[in-house]
């Protein structure tokens, strides 16, 4: 049900897309050129490698040759062959999966790990001194089995190793500088592995290590048999006797949540951990020995605002230059050895935008939540400003403004991540346009919202909805607040509509595949399921013709329509049904024949044209995709420019918040094929 060109006339060129960031995202590496400090590489959750050629002041995605249904990529561990910096390999744990190989400086990127098939590829590691042998630390899901993978010839061929027993996952792999046929696994659930013939063969090395998973695995690359390991939650450990025995390191500090480790390429006995998944003020930070572990020092780490520092790299030309690889804000440089930190992320698109929304009474204002940031554009997302709410507050789902009072914002910050504690889950309202925000749970119980509502006629009246069935109302804009019976057990809230001309009717979507009504403010509920286990994940009403549309996932994925009795339910659009799920409905609020929809694929979908943006001129009769050249096609939130006619919003998962104003040109179809 796609519009197809005529037989002659004109039909629009693709849409034009932009974004202005917010820049950031999940960073899970960073490597740096040994022969051109100035030369960056990151790899990132969704939005793949990005490349930097001016010490991180700018970057670029160099993703030619990686392909996903949703244009999301996501690469875990990068290493640059030392015999050729031209020559990098990146791991891909999933989407697309597989261990990628570039020769010309990440121009172009070819799978040379057909071998695995797709299987995850975590960890990467280089022997120093034989070109071309690379291991990989491999896991396959369907077996449980792990194993590192050894290649010979830059990844021609392959060999499985399979390291010690069924289930052991491994997820890290590290080479000895100076006796590289000494080799280190770290598994999941099975402590440390070693090979002492380049992976032939493998014996556990954990006598000392708590029975934890392994976080990291450095080598030493001053001391023969010296190797660093994080243990989850335990600490950072040594060995120097290539794994024999093994000594805690870290006990001294108030903390045993470490997410990375780096030895100075420089300077003999200097090392550097980062804490990870700790708010505390006086735990959080990278500490610093240079002593080889015997004693801490905390460093001041001025201007690094993120709680996730996941990967650290030291410029192996100057030491005190410090790269940070953080889940959330993606780069931080210091220049001082980690004193002082600057954000180095312009240019990388790689957030997560749970959703996105305009101000109707302020030009220029946009607002987007992210895992652990409140976005704020005042000039029509051309640039963002990232807020954070509190210390403990992650997950930002939803955002919704005071219609009479825009100064007046809410948002629904739950599922938290690890780490994070209850108190940070909640509703937030600020009353100075986001700037400084506020904690709202009173009433609420175990507060895990997903879903903020503002009544459009009365905006005392608030609705939040979450997580285990939760559904709460409040009457003083969000300072107390009672829960509301829907009578679907541990169902999520995934959406809520009011009606505008008639506040007291509402309508909330479910993930157990329900759509429930109310006539009373939320007092009484009624309603059955649409598609049992197929979750309803987006609602949007045309008071117009009162019809009710609904966006679904699952097996029935696609959209579909009613009238506001919840009867009726009839397809709209389900041409991917089973490989896409429309994650939100967008009516055009100045003209309700325009719709436009937000896919994303299905988990193991494989048809790439069902993710992206559809829109329906026609109130759904007909569609066209208008995804373009965004980037990355798993788009979870809409909206329209109050002040620019056509002009609208797109927030994807992994790619930042994109807008356009419609088609770049319009393209003239001849009526007859010209002859030659």
């Amino acid at each position: 049900m796609l519009f197809a060109a005529s037989a002659g006339g004109s039909i629009a060129a693709p849409y034009a897309w932009t974004t202005g960031g917010p820049y950031g995202g999940d960073a899970n590496d960073i490597v740096v050129d040994p022969r051109n400090p100035d030369l960056l590489y990151v790899s990132t959750r969704q939005a793949g490698i990005l490349r930097s050629a001016d010490g991180g002041l700018s970057w670029w995605r160099i993703n030619q040759g990686f392909d996903t249904p949703d244009g999301g990529i996501t690469v875990f561990d990068l290493a640059i062959a030392p015999e050729d910096s031209n020559v990098i390999y990146a791991a891909s744990p999933w989407a697309p999966g597989g261990l990628f190989k570039t020769v010309d400086g990440g121009a172009s990127w070819t799978n040379i790990s057909a071998s695995f098939g797709s299987l995850p590829v975590w960890d990467i590691a280089l022997d120093p001194q034989r070109p071309g042998r690379i291991y990989a630390a491999v896991t396959d899901p369907s077996t449980g089995q792990g194993y590192v993978g050894v290649s010979t010839d830059g990844g021609g061929s392959w060999r499985r190793s399979v390291v010690g027993s069924l289930g052991n996952l491994v997820r890290d792999v590290a080479v000895d500088e100076f006796h590289p046929l000494i080799v280190y696994a770290g598994t999941v659930n099975a402590g440390v592995f070693r090979s002492i013939d380049g992976g032939r063969s493998w014996v556990a090395v954990d006598s000392g290590l708590p029975a934890q998973p392994i976080v990291d695995l450095v080598t030493d690359p001053h001391r023969a048999l010296t190797i660093y390991a994080i243990v989850n939650r335990e600490g950072v450990f040594r060995s120097r006797d290539a794994g024999a025995t093994w000594t805690r390191i870290t006990s001294s500090l108030p903390t045993k949540r470490f997410g990375a480790i780096v030895v100075d390429p420089v300077t003999p006995d200097t090392l550097y951990v980062s804490t990870t998944a700790t708010f505390e003020a006086d735990r959080w930070g990278i500490y610093k020995s240079s002593d080889g572990g015997a004693s801490w020092t905390r460093l001041q780490a001025n201007g690094l605002t993120s709680f996730y520092p996941y990967a650290l790299t030291i410029d192996p030309r100057d030491p005190a230059v410090i790269y940070v690889a953080t889940h959330g804000e993606t780069v931080f440089k210091s220049t001082d050895g980690g004193q002082n930190f600057a954000f180095r992320s312009e240019g990388i698109n790689a957030v997560f935008n749970w959703s996105v929304v305009t101000d109707p009474n302020t030009p220029g204002a946009v607002y987007s939540g992210t895992h652990d940031r409140f976005c704020k554009s005042t000039d029509g997302g051309q640039s963002w400003s990232l807020i954070k709410l509190s210390p403990t507050a992650a997950f930002i789902y939803d955002v919704a403004v005071d219609p009479q009072r825009p100064n007046v914002i809410y948002v629904a910050c739950g599922h938290n991540a690890a780490g994070r504690t209850e108190a940070g889950r909640g509703i937030y309202r600020s009353t100075d346009y986001g700037e400084t925000w506020t904690l709202q749970v009173e009433g609420m119980v175990d507060a895990n919202p997903i879903q903020v509502e503002i009544n459009p006629r009365f905006p005392n009246i608030v609705y939040a909805g979450g997580a285990n069935g939760q559904f709460y109302k409040s009457d003083n804009y969000g300072e107390s607040w009672v829960a509301k019976d829907l009578g679907v057990g541990n169902a999520f809230v995934l959406d809520i509509v009011i009606h505008p001309d008639d506040p007291r009717t509402l309508f909330v979507a479910l993930d157990n595949g329900a759509v429930r009504m109310s006539r009373d403010a939320g007092e009484t509920w009624r309603g059955d399921a649409l598609v049992p286990g197929s979750p309803v994940k987006s609602l949007a009403l045309d008071v117009v013709d009162s019809v009710l549309y609904a966006g679904v996932g699952g097996s029935v994925g696609g959209l579909y329509r009613m009238d506001m009795t919840l009867s009726g339910w009839t397809p709209v659009f389900n041409d991917f049904v089973g490989r896409a799920v429309v994650e939100e409905i967008h009516i055009d609020p100045a003209d309700p024949d325009v719709i436009y929809l937000g896919i994303a694929p299905v988990e193991g979908s494989t048809q790439p044209y069902a993710s992206g943006i559809y829109k329906s001129v026609d109130r759904g009769a007909s569609w066209e995709s208008i995804t373009g050249d965004i980037e990355h096609r798993a788009v979870v939130g809409i909206a329209s420019d109050p002040f620019v006619p056509g002009k609208i919003y797109a927030a994807t998962l992994g790619g930042s918040v994109f807008q356009s104003s419609g088609p770049a040109a319009t393209q003239e179809v001849p009526s007859e094929t010209p002859s030659k």
